[in-house]
Protein backbone atom coordinates (compact mmCIF):
# COMPACT_ATOMS: atom_id res chain seq x y z
CA UNK A 1 0.00 0.00 0.00
CA UNK A 2 1.22 3.40 -1.11
CA UNK A 3 1.82 5.82 1.65
CA UNK A 4 2.06 9.62 1.40
CA UNK A 5 4.95 11.20 1.84
CA UNK A 6 5.07 14.03 4.23
CA UNK A 7 8.32 16.04 3.90
CA UNK A 8 10.82 17.21 6.96
CA UNK A 9 10.24 20.95 7.68
CA UNK A 10 13.28 22.33 9.11
CA UNK A 11 12.22 24.43 12.01
CA UNK A 12 8.49 23.36 11.94
CA UNK A 13 7.35 25.50 15.35
CA UNK A 14 3.96 26.69 14.78
CA UNK A 15 4.41 31.17 15.35
CA UNK A 16 2.32 33.16 16.75
CA UNK A 17 2.03 36.89 15.70
CA UNK A 18 -0.26 39.56 16.28
CA UNK A 19 -1.14 43.08 14.52
CA UNK A 20 -2.94 46.25 15.02
CA UNK A 21 -4.53 48.19 12.87
CA UNK A 22 -5.70 52.03 13.74
CA UNK A 23 -7.75 53.27 10.92
CA UNK A 24 -7.54 57.13 10.26
CA UNK A 25 -9.04 57.41 6.63
CA UNK A 26 -5.60 58.25 5.18
CA UNK A 27 -4.14 55.96 2.41
CA UNK A 28 -3.75 52.49 3.37
CA UNK A 29 -5.12 53.30 6.83
CA UNK A 30 -8.87 52.84 5.21
CA UNK A 31 -8.75 54.95 2.25
CA UNK A 32 -11.13 53.57 -0.27
CA UNK A 33 -9.60 51.92 -3.20
CA UNK A 34 -6.33 51.54 -1.04
CA UNK A 35 -5.42 48.55 0.97
CA UNK A 36 -3.51 48.08 4.76
CA UNK A 37 -0.58 45.55 5.18
CA UNK A 38 -1.72 43.72 7.88
CA UNK A 39 1.61 40.48 7.39
CA UNK A 40 3.75 41.11 5.18
CA UNK A 41 5.13 37.20 4.09
CA UNK A 42 8.57 36.33 3.47
CA UNK A 43 8.37 32.63 1.36
CA UNK A 44 5.54 31.23 1.93
CA UNK A 45 3.66 29.98 5.03
CA UNK A 46 0.76 27.72 6.30
CA UNK A 47 -1.85 29.43 8.02
CA UNK A 48 -3.23 27.46 10.83
CA UNK A 49 -6.10 29.63 12.43
CA UNK A 50 -6.45 33.50 12.68
CA UNK A 51 -8.68 36.10 14.63
CA UNK A 52 -9.97 39.95 14.00
CA UNK A 53 -11.24 41.47 17.56
CA UNK A 54 -12.46 45.05 17.23
CA UNK A 55 -10.91 47.29 20.39
CA UNK A 56 -12.51 50.25 19.08
CA UNK A 57 -15.79 51.00 17.10
CA UNK A 58 -14.60 50.59 13.32
CA UNK A 59 -16.09 54.00 11.73
CA UNK A 60 -16.97 54.67 7.29
CA UNK A 61 -17.59 57.89 6.12
CA UNK A 62 -21.86 57.58 5.76
CA UNK A 63 -21.56 54.10 7.07
CA UNK A 64 -21.98 52.32 3.87
CA UNK A 65 -17.95 51.56 3.47
CA UNK A 66 -16.85 48.00 2.70
CA UNK A 67 -14.29 46.15 4.24
CA UNK A 68 -11.98 42.87 3.58
CA UNK A 69 -9.57 40.51 4.67
CA UNK A 70 -7.37 38.24 2.20
CA UNK A 71 -4.16 39.44 -0.18
CA UNK A 72 -3.72 40.88 -3.05
CA UNK A 73 -5.02 38.65 -5.77
CA UNK A 74 -7.91 37.30 -3.57
CA UNK A 75 -8.94 40.54 -1.12
CA UNK A 76 -11.96 38.89 -0.01
CA UNK A 77 -10.06 35.78 0.56
CA UNK A 78 -10.58 35.51 4.47
CA UNK A 79 -13.20 38.27 5.06
CA UNK A 80 -15.66 38.40 2.50
CA UNK A 81 -16.42 42.03 1.42
CA UNK A 82 -18.87 43.21 4.48
CA UNK A 83 -21.04 46.72 4.48
CA UNK A 84 -20.46 48.37 7.36
CA UNK A 85 -23.71 50.35 9.18
CA UNK A 86 -23.50 52.33 12.34
CA UNK A 87 -22.11 50.30 15.32
CA UNK A 88 -21.82 46.85 13.30
CA UNK A 89 -18.82 46.15 14.18
CA UNK A 90 -18.17 47.75 17.26
CA UNK A 91 -15.36 47.38 20.55
CA UNK A 92 -15.77 43.84 21.57
CA UNK A 93 -16.50 42.45 18.72
CA UNK A 94 -15.21 39.23 16.46
CA UNK A 95 -14.95 40.33 12.87
CA UNK A 96 -15.82 37.57 10.79
CA UNK A 97 -18.54 35.59 12.33
CA UNK A 98 -21.57 34.34 10.34
CA UNK A 99 -24.35 36.80 11.39
CA UNK A 100 -26.16 39.30 9.17
CA UNK A 101 -23.37 42.09 9.72
CA UNK A 102 -19.98 39.98 9.18
CA UNK A 103 -19.26 40.24 13.29
CA UNK A 104 -19.80 37.59 16.33
CA UNK A 105 -19.54 38.83 19.55
CA UNK A 106 -19.57 35.20 21.38
CA UNK A 107 -16.07 34.92 21.58
CA UNK A 108 -12.93 34.21 20.14
CA UNK A 109 -14.04 30.80 18.04
CA UNK A 110 -13.89 33.06 15.09
CA UNK A 111 -11.62 31.68 12.76
CA UNK A 112 -10.68 33.30 9.38
CA UNK A 113 -8.17 31.11 8.45
CA UNK A 114 -10.94 27.81 8.89
CA UNK A 115 -13.43 30.30 6.74
CA UNK A 116 -11.14 31.13 3.89
CA UNK A 117 -12.35 30.67 0.87
CA UNK A 118 -8.60 29.67 -0.25
CA UNK A 119 -8.39 26.90 2.27
CA UNK A 120 -11.95 26.38 2.97
CA UNK A 121 -14.10 24.10 5.51
CA UNK A 122 -11.70 24.78 8.61
CA UNK A 123 -8.36 23.70 6.81
CA UNK A 124 -5.29 25.50 6.96
CA UNK A 125 -4.17 27.40 4.49
CA UNK A 126 -0.98 27.99 2.09
CA UNK A 127 0.03 31.70 1.39
CA UNK A 128 2.83 33.15 -0.19
CA UNK A 129 1.16 37.16 -0.52
CA UNK A 130 1.28 39.59 2.22
CA UNK A 131 -1.83 39.26 4.08
CA UNK A 132 -4.16 42.52 3.43
CA UNK A 133 -7.18 44.38 4.66
CA UNK A 134 -9.06 46.51 1.68
CA UNK A 135 -11.64 49.25 2.13
CA UNK A 136 -13.39 49.30 -1.25
CA UNK A 137 -16.40 51.78 -1.30
CA UNK A 138 -15.99 54.60 1.44
CA UNK A 139 -12.78 55.50 3.32
CA UNK A 140 -13.16 54.14 6.91
CA UNK A 141 -11.95 56.56 9.25
CA UNK A 142 -11.60 55.64 12.95
CA UNK A 143 -11.63 52.39 14.58
CA UNK A 144 -8.79 49.62 15.77
CA UNK A 145 -8.72 45.91 14.88
CA UNK A 146 -6.11 43.68 16.29
CA UNK A 147 -5.02 40.59 14.21
CA UNK A 148 -3.75 37.38 15.25
CA UNK A 149 -2.57 34.35 13.23
CA UNK A 150 -0.70 31.17 13.86
CA UNK A 151 1.03 29.61 11.02
CA UNK A 152 3.87 27.61 10.00
CA UNK A 153 6.61 28.13 8.08
CA UNK A 154 6.90 26.25 5.13
CA UNK A 155 10.71 27.23 3.28
CA UNK A 156 13.54 28.46 4.82
CA UNK A 157 12.91 32.11 6.56
CA UNK A 158 9.70 32.22 5.83
CA UNK A 159 7.62 34.13 8.57
CA UNK A 160 4.59 36.93 8.95
CA UNK A 161 6.15 40.30 9.39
Amino acid sequence: MAGRIIPFIADAMVRATTKTLAFTGAANLGQAATASTIWTITGRVLLIYGTAFCTETVVSTINLGTIALGTATATGAFISAHTLTAGDLANGDWWGGNSSDGTDSAGPSLDWVGQSVVGGGGVATAISENIIVSAATQDITDGTLVFDCFYLPLTAGAGLA
